[in-house]
């Protein structure tokens, strides 16, 4: 799968881990897409409030605002990005309040650079 999307858009990738954040964004770096990087929801929410994205990449579990209460916060603000929400601790529960919230997708890590690559090519479709 080639990482060439046609559609440029902004992507913003939340997660404590800093390899975790560079790894993802190296590989959108063949994209045409603009990538921005969170270290915490915290974070995210105040990019969000100066910039706005068609993506938005969360870890789940992370320390202060997680993954599920950052979701919350965007869709109480009425952000309509699609939320693709990673994490190796997705539970039933947590996957159920996801899709609550509206996620695009639940992606279990650990996860191949294509089956990631994948995923955010039907993010960026679904938006089209």
């Amino acid at each position: 799968m080639t990482a060439n999307f046609s559609k440029d858009i902004r992507i913003l990738i939340v997660d404590d881990e800093e390899l975790i954040r560079w790894s993802l964004q190296a590989a959108l770096s063949g994209t045409n897409h603009t990538v921005d990087l969170a270290g915490s929801g915290e974070e995210a929410l105040k990019m969000l409030k100066d910039s706005e994205y068609d993506i938005i990449i969360t870890d789940l579990k992370m320390p202060g605002l997680d993954g599920l209460e950052l979701m919350a916060r965007i869709r109480e603000k009425g952000i309509n990005a699609r939320v693709i929400l990673i994490s190796a601790f997705l539970s039933d529960g947590a996957m159920k309040q996801a899709a609550e919230y509206g996620a695009f997708k639940c992606v279990n890590k650990p996860f191949g650079i294509e089956d990631f690559l994948g995923v955010v090519k039907e993010a960026v479709e679904a938006g089209s």
